[in-house]
Formats: structure tokens, C-alpha cells, sequence
């Protein structure tokens, strides 16, 4: 059986991939716990395919990872955007390639973000050919970490994908993205309406496109990888028919409102400025449609928190 490693496996993104792949590779999984956590991994500890180490990505040894590893998945990241997290973003990165190299490593594939590309304005879905120019400093970590896997790579001769998803969403999210407007349109009947749109990925959808590159032998590159952009009026009236309202409230929020919010709390800065983004070049090439509509995301969604019940009545 090959191998793959994960690291980060224990976090949001890593477990639901490590979920994907363990019947049909050993998983070597590392993770220091700092974000993700054991209960993330429960179902998969005591698998036979399953070898995790409890470690920072940086101080694994060479020596205590098995050789021939077909995939490596580097998913480790600390995603607080100050100068500390951006050198720790580094030498991580830098550690996963040196282990790549020893190990001799297929294909290295590196999950950046869209905030490596910046707030750049465009009329038209951002690709990946648009110049980045990042707007702070996780987003500067990204973009200088795309940078080292690919010379890395390319001087070693290890095939590299680097995958740039927008804002995640779906179960073990710590964000707990679209969980509070849920809430809300619960207790309230109330569904904000907005023609702002949201740029998102439904984690099983993400992890399927890294699925996708274990199997198929393309071409190296740089991918956008989403669901696509949802104004915030389809994601409310979404989550309204999967709780089941059938009274509700339209309320129109000014622009001011929702932009108001954003600079509050950092979140959606791309759907402040209109961003959105294009992942024809992934879907092409990899003839890749994500299974998951954003019914289907949110509703395994509000199950996995408790707002709704699952099909068989249990929270």
C-alpha cells in the first residue's frame, strides 16, 4: 500500500482529507495540536493504515518518517497574520520539502489561500495568472511559501500542486462559518438579504480535488480551487429551506452594514471589495465537479454543530 503525509492532519482540513484517504493509503499524519485536536481524528486513531505524530512540523526527524511516501499534503499552518506566524508559516514549509526530498516524495502538494493574491479589483474572477500582492502579512506567508515549493521543486524534479481555496466552510470548522446567520434566521425568521457575494468551499469539496491529485498524473501548478461566489441573500434562503422555515422575514441590509462587519472582524474582506474567483483551470484539467452543492455543504453543515437534526432525528 503507498503512503501519504499529512501535516496538520488533526485540524479542520486535514482530518476530513485523512478521512478520505485512509483506505486507500498509509496515512502518516503530523500534527502539534496547537489548532487542531485529537476528537477531530477519533474515528481514525486505531486504524491499521493510521501512524500520527503528536509533534511540531518542524521538529519531526528525517529519520522517524518511512521512505517512499507518494503524496505528501502540507496543511500545517499558523494562520494568525503577525511576523511570528509568518517565519513559523516558513520554516515549515521548509521542513515538509527537506522531508520530501529525503523521502522521495512524488508529489508535494502545498493548500496556500486565495489571501496570497490580495485585494485586487477586478471587474471580472480573479485566476491565476493576476499578480499577487498580498494585503497582509498570513497572506504574504502564503504567497512566499507557493514561492519556496515550487523552485524546491522544480530543482529536485518533485511533481508540485499548490491549491488556493477561499474562506471553508463545513463541519469541524473552527470559524464556524455561516453558523451565526443560522442562528439567527432560527430564532428569528429573519434572512438578511444582500447582493454581496461570498467566495466559499465546502471542505469535502476541497478535499476531493486533493483526492483528485493522488490519482491523476497532471501537470504541476498553481490551482484556484472553489465552490464559486454566493451573495449572502442564496446563502441565507439556502439555510433557510434546510431549517425548514417556511415563514420568514426579508430584511435588505444596506451595504454599509455588512461592510461595517467586515472591518470589525476581518472576515470576507473579498466580498467587501467584490472579489470573486475562477477555478476553470483546476475543473479543466482536472475534470473535477464538486459533489457537494451549498445545500448539500450546509446542511451536513448545521447537522455537525446541533442547529438541525440529522435524517435520523438525532442532534
Amino acid at each position: 500500500m503507498s503512503r501519504v503525509l499529512i501535516s496538520g492532519v488533526a485540524g479542520f482540513v486535514g482530518s476530513t482529507l485523512c478521512e478520505r484517504l485512509i483506505d486507500f493509503f498509509e496515512v502518516i499524519g503530523i500534527d502539534n495540536l496547537s489548532n487542531g485536536t485529537l476528537s477531530n481524528l477519533h474515528t481514525l486513531l486505531n486504524n491499521q493504515n493510521m501512524k500520527f505524530f503528536k509533534k511540531d512540523v518542524r521538529h519531526i526527524r528525517c529519520d522517524e518518517i518511512p521512505k517512499s511516501i507518494k503524496v505528501l499534503y502540507h496543511l500545517a499552518v499558523n494562520n494568525i497574520s503577525n511576523y511570528s506566524s509568518y517565519t513559523e508559516n516558513i520554516e515549515m514549509t521548509k521542513k515538509m520539502l527537506e522531508i520530501a526530498r529525503k523521502k522521495d516524495v512524488e508529489k508535494f502538494v502545498f493548500v496556500s489561500s486565495t489571501k496570497c493574491m490580495g485585494l485586487v479589483t477586478s471587474k471580472k474572477p480573479l485566476d491565476e495568472l493576476v499578480p499577487c500582492k498580498p494585503h497582509d502579512l498570513y497572506g504574504r506567508s502564503k504567497l512566499e511559501c507557493e514561492k519556496l515549493v515550487k523552485n524546491f521543486c522544480e530543482r529536485y524534479g518533485i511533481k508540485y500542486y499548490i491549491f488556493r481555496p477561499p474562506r471553508i466552510f463545513g463541519p469541524r470548522d473552527w470559524q464556524r462559518t455561516f453558523i451565526n446567520l443560522s442562528t439567527l434566521i432560527l430564532k428569528t425568521g429573519i434572512v438578511p438579504l444582500s447582493p454581496i457575494k461570498v467566495n466559499v468551499i465546502y471542505v469535502k469539496n476541497l478535499v476531493e480535488a486533493l483526492y483528485l491529485v493522488s490519482r491523476k498524473n497532471v501537470e504541476t501548478g498553481v490551482y484556484i480551487v472553489s465552490d464559486g461566489a454566493y451573495s449572502i441573500s442564496e446563502v441565507g434562503i439556502t439555510i433557510s429551506k434546510i431549517l425548514g422555515k417556511e415563514k420568514i422575514r426579508k430584511l435588505r441590509l444596506p451595504k454599509i452594514i455588512f461592510s461595517s462587519y467586515s472591518l470589525l472582524t476581518g472576515s470576507f474582506t473579498h466580498a467587501r471589495r467584490g472579489i470573486t474567483y475562477s477555478s476553470r483551470k483546476f475543473r479543466r484539467e482536472f475534470n473535477f465537479t464538486g459533489s457537494y452543492s451549498l445545500y448539500d455543504g450546509l446542511k451536513e453543515t448545521l447537522i455537525y454543530f446541533g442547529i438541525i437534526k440529522n435524517d435520523e432525528g438525532h442532534l
